[in-house]
């Protein structure tokens, strides 16, 4: 339950598009058709509420590689980037891999509401300084499933515009979100606010349809000549050629996945309740805990703190103990948090995305655990 894809089958529509593929039996280099946009295009339509037309659409092969070519293209080497925090891991890892220096801002929890926030007056402090040229955004927010709201990120924005920062923002579990909330795609709001801004946001069918052994992804920009430059990168590190069996995957998949998606919605955001549930019932009692309601994703951010306190182990400690003494293998809150913060120690990330019987027997093992 730590690793960030589904125990779910992908798609039909998946499937038979790739069994006609492989009839014909030649698997040589592909180019992108433009059925691939037009099929995204269609999608983001009917299920984000807006159109990216294909015109602001480009191809690279994964949203990390996407990532790393963005943050070369916004920046220079030595140049800082701000990342928040906690935060999917590899994000930790892309200012250093290439050359630039990671600019720590932490995201505020509030018991408010039991979400965390971004802490503004702090991101404004950052962005004065101008050695830092880039913010890497993730919306939905791995791991807190946060969905950033349309106010939100035009607070983000506008302290990003009013200081040259540029802002490359990871979607790729755009289309994972529960009702009553809505997701908020970065591109609309810029164009609302300041549309020759530097900024461009990354979406996939990876995580939407449980393919990411056949990834694809797409760069979504209003600014033909960006895409220009980043697919010029893109092909400097040999990235520009597709897998020719994730374009079917992925354009089979826009083109006739509502029905699955409604399905997996339905049973993810169950599998969510559930585990709220569980924390209400099992973890809050320990004490005071912040671990927020998933808003979106499939993943569930666990406060264990108190947990650890009582058993007297914290850290890689905990995390070995868990997965030996319980049986249960949780992604470690540190690993989301920079190795010098204690931000995410005593967190676990947990993926939810199962069926239900291993769900609850995950949850029992956890329970037992903390009980020991």
């Amino acid at each position: 339950m730590w690793v960030a894809d589904m125990d779910l089958p992908a798609p039909e529509a998946v499937i038979e598009s790739l069994h006609k593929r492989l009839e014909h039996p030649y698997l040589g280099y592909g180019m992108v058709q433009p059925d691939f946009y037009e099929s995204f295009s269609g999608w983001a339509k009917r299920r984000q509420g807006w159109n990216p037309v294909p015109e602001w659409l480009e191809f690279i092969p994964s949203v990390m590689a996407g990532l790393r070519l963005a943050v070369d293209e916004f920046s220079s080497p030595g140049d800082g980037v701000i990342v928040p925090s906690p935060v999917y891991h590899p994000f930790l890892e892309v200012p250093g891999h290439r050359g630039r220096k990671r600019v720590d801002w932490y995201l505020q929890f509030s018991h408010s509401d039991g979400q965390y926030h971004m802490d503004i007056d702090r991101l404004r402090e950052l962005a004065e300084l101008k050695e830092n040229s880039v913010l890497l955004l993730c919306n939905p927010h791995n791991p807190l499933g946060k969905v950033w709201s349309p106010e939100e990120l035009a607070e983000l924005l506008e302290v990003c515009i009013e200081n040259d920062v540029a802002v490359i923002s990871d979607e790729i579990h755009a289309d994972l979100v529960y009702s009553g909330g809505t997701f908020t795609p970065l591109i609309p709001v810029l164009r609302e606010m300041d549309p020759a801004h530097p900024a461009v946001s990354i979406q996939s069918p990876s995580k939407t349809f449980n393919i990411p052994g056949i990834a694809s992804a797409l760069y979504i920009s209003s600014s033909r000549d960006l895409l220009k430059r980043l697919r010029a990168r893109a092909a400097a590190w040999g990235h520009e050629l597709p897998n020719v069996l994730a374009l079917e995957a992925a354009t089979a998949a826009y083109r006739h996945g509502d029905g699955w998606m409604d399905e997996t919605l339905a049973l993810l955001e169950s599998n969510r309740n559930v585990v709220t549930d569980f924390v209400d019932q099992t973890i809050s009692p320990l004490g005071l805990e912040e671990s927020p309601v998933p808003m979106g994703t499939y993943l569930y951010w666990l406060d264990l703190r108190q947990g650890e306190r009582i058993k007297g182990i914290h850290g890689v400690d905990s995390y070995r103990n868990l997965k030996k003494q319980a049986g249960l293998w949780l992604s470690p809150g540190y690993q989301f948090s920079p190795e010098d913060s204690s931000h995410g120690s005593g967190f676990f990330r947990m993926n939810f995305a199962c069926p239900r019987q291993l769900l609850n027997e995950g949850l029992s093992r956890l329970e037992k655990w903390l009980e020991e």
